[in-house]
């Protein structure tokens, strides 16, 4: 995503995290575009934004693009069609997303049950206990 006016052609450069530039790597280095890593994504879009960049985009959400105002260059780019990124939250007391919360959840939240999901809660939980004992 850039800035109004910005081409993919006009781009010499993008910004994201780590992680985001890692799952882009192949379609971003086919660009000859220079990868630049930051800490949030849709920070990324946020400073493209309002320093008015016009050699620079960001890869981030098409929800950060409609935030920011900028236009969605490309979708789809990441390396591996079958790439999911998932978060885990860990907390005291349980943290239920709702209105009187100071955050927005953006897309679905659904619960995974498949196999892989049941391993990663697995690794999780050791890794808590881990912790627990050693505390």
């Amino acid at each position: 995503m850039a800035n109004h006016g910005v081409k993919l052609d006009n781009l010499k450069r993008v910004l994201s995290h780590p992680q985001t530039l890692a799952q882009c790597e192949n379609t971003l280095a086919g660009l000859g575009l220079v990868r630049e890593a930051v800490d949030d994504t849709t920070g990324t879009a946020k400073h493209v934004a309002l320093h008015e960049l016009q050699d620079a985009g960001a890869v981030a959400s098409s929800a950060a693009a409609e935030i920011y105002g900028l236009n969605v260059l490309a979708r789809d780019i990441q390396d591996d069609n079958d790439n999911v990124t998932r978060f885990l939250v860990l907390a005291r007391e349980p943290i239920l997303p709702g209105t009187d919360k100071p955050f927005k959840i953006f897309g679905e939240s659904k619960p995974f049950e498949d196999e892989e999901m049941m391993n990663v809660r697995q690794r999780c939980a050791n890794l808590i206990l881990e912790l627990i004992e050693n505390v």
